[in-house]
């Protein structure tokens, strides 16, 4: 599969800003401290946020997929 040379090069498509990486949620089970990190199921790259025509979103910052919409 190849791809676009924006994805080799590090820029982001046409439209996108980046917000920056998402917050690490913690959650107490069991007496345990769990710390959950949202990534890219493919390929196992933590998430980032960010926007496009004023729509939030979570996208991998290496395959430059949208990997969900987040509501406002």
């Amino acid at each position: 599969m190849a791809f676009p040379a924006k994805k080799w090069l590090g820029l982001l498509p046409d439209g996108w800003e980046d917000l920056g990486k998402i917050e690490t949620k913690t959650e107490v089970k069991k007496d345990k401290t769990i710390h959950i990190t949202p990534i890219h199921a493919y390929c196992g790259t933590t998430a980032r946020i960010g926007r496009e025509g004023g729509e939030l979103f979570r996208f991998c910052p290496r395959c430059l997929i949208k990997v969900e919409y987040l509501n406002q």
